[in-house]
């Protein structure tokens, strides 16, 4: 009985310390679309709803790919959609345009998928990383074209994660908040 007691203490502190304030999700969705303003390949969480079937999805998208998505929804050019991006306050957006519900959905993983991906990856020891080193990164080739899951993961973990390709050097996932916080 104390085992299991002790187990249901653990899941639920764990469960409560592991999640991120919204005001903080919040922010740094802000600050990627704004503070680092030229640099694309920035992953935000979103939720979006798809109009045509009211399912609402909670995604990491690059913001570039955003852009398109708004492009797309609203019939504008890239920099039109850029300005709307920039006057968002939101994270929460709504789509009914085909190709951008397209665009958004390659971004989507299941509970299940999300889990999976869990077993196979030690996402704490990540974290753990991230703190204790000022320019974190992960490289590209040792991500098994996962790099969206990764980057979901930290994202709703609280940092803002950044995608890099290089065409000569290391191309990989590094966290932008974190050379801010150092």
């Amino acid at each position: 009985m104390k085992k299991i007691i002790f187990l249901l203490f653990f899941s639920l502190s764990n469960l409560i310390y592991s999640q991120v304030d919204e005001k903080i999700l919040l922010d740094n969705f802000i600050t990627s679309v704004n503070t680092w303003n030229g640099e694309e390949h920035i992953y935000v969480l979103i939720n979006f709803k798809d109009l045509n079937t009211n399912l609402i999805k909670e995604i990491c998208i690059i913001k570039s790919e955003l852009r398109n998505a708004l492009a797309c929804e609203y019939s504008i050019s890239k920099n039109e959609a850029y300005t709307k991006l920039e006057n968002y306050k939101s994270q929460n957006f709504e789509f009914k345009n085909i190709d951008a519900i397209t665009i958004l959905n390659r971004y989507y993983y299941s509970e299940n998928q999300f889990n999976e991906f869990k077993k196979n990856v030690n996402i704490d020891k990540i974290v753990n990383d991230i703190e204790t080193k000022k320019n974190w990164f992960l490289d590209l080739d040792d991500l098994n074209s996962k790099e969206n899951l990764y980057a979901s993961l930290l994202s709703k973990k609280g940092y803002i994660i950044n995608i890099t390709f290089q065409c000569f050097g290391q191309s990989g996932l590094w966290c932008l908040s974190c050379l801010e916080n150092k």
